[in-house]
């Protein structure tokens, strides 16, 4: 008869992975932190803003981009190269 209680002491391999991936995308993952735009009326209501440019902050530093079609996303991740 063959025992496979040896296979318990990798039982923590998966969990390590998952892990570490997790640590990898928290570091890439950017939330917004400020942003630019026109129109609207202050802090009546969001209808006809049109945003400009949206600021981003993470653990990997802050990322100013345009926005894209008038929009700011409430967090984005950054890959190699900074895209």
């Amino acid at each position: 008869m063959i025992r496979f209680g040896w296979l318990a002491f990798f039982a923590w391999v998966p969990v390590l992975a998952l892990l570490v991936g997790l640590g990898v995308l928290a570091s890439q993952m950017q939330v917004i932190s400020a942003y630019e735009y026109s129109g609207g009326n202050g802090y009546a209501g969001l209808q006809g803003r049109h945003y400009a440019r949206c600021t981003y902050v993470g653990l990997n530093g802050t990322t100013t981009i345009p926005a894209q079609a008038g929009r700011c996303g409430w967090f984005r991740l950054t890959f190699a190269g900074g895209r």
